[in-house]
């Protein structure tokens, strides 16, 4: 996609009721000691995208539309079966699970990336699965915010 057309698709957003969710933008997955390069992948790309990450916050926050933000936490989801978790990613999870400890509460794994961090006010959800909606209030937050669902497909 052109910057122009996203741009573009950007401003279209904007006229309806819509939210930016910021999900998983996490020390875990952006750092080069956090959780996801400890399974062997790659952080580069996702510290990457943190300056647009940014960028898109602000205009967001300017714009005043809704934002929520969306964390992983917790080592329950390692017990996930295969079939909601890409297999490559348990199988690197359950390698570790001798080291340390994987989006434990408390630690720097679960804190929001350098640039993605919610201000105050900012809703915050926690999640413990994949899943932003499971378990979570996000869709009643996003219905009591007149989002407009349809228009976001």
């Amino acid at each position: 996609m052109r910057p122009e057309d996203a741009e573009e698709m950007l401003r279209d957003r904007l006229a309806r009721r819509c939210a930016l969710l910021v999900i998983d933008v996490q020390c875990a997955f952006t750092d080069d000691d956090g959780s996801f390069a400890r399974f062997g992948n790659d952080t580069a790309p996702m510290r990457g995208a943190l300056p647009r990450i940014a960028r898109l916050l602000r205009k967001a926050r300017r714009a005043r539309i809704p934002l929520v933000h969306v964390r992983s936490e917790g080592p329950a989801w390692l017990s996930w079966p295969a079939h909601v978790a890409p297999p490559r990613m348990l199988a690197g999870a359950r390698r570790t699970l001798a080291g340390p400890p994987m989006l434990e509460p408390g630690t720097r794994e679960v804190e929001f990336a350098h640039g993605a961090e919610p201000e105050p006010g900012e809703i915050v959800i926690t999640k413990h699965v994949f899943d932003a909606f499971l378990g979570t209030p996000l869709d009643w937050i996003l219905h009591r915010a007149g989002v407009d669902a349809q228009g976001s497909r």
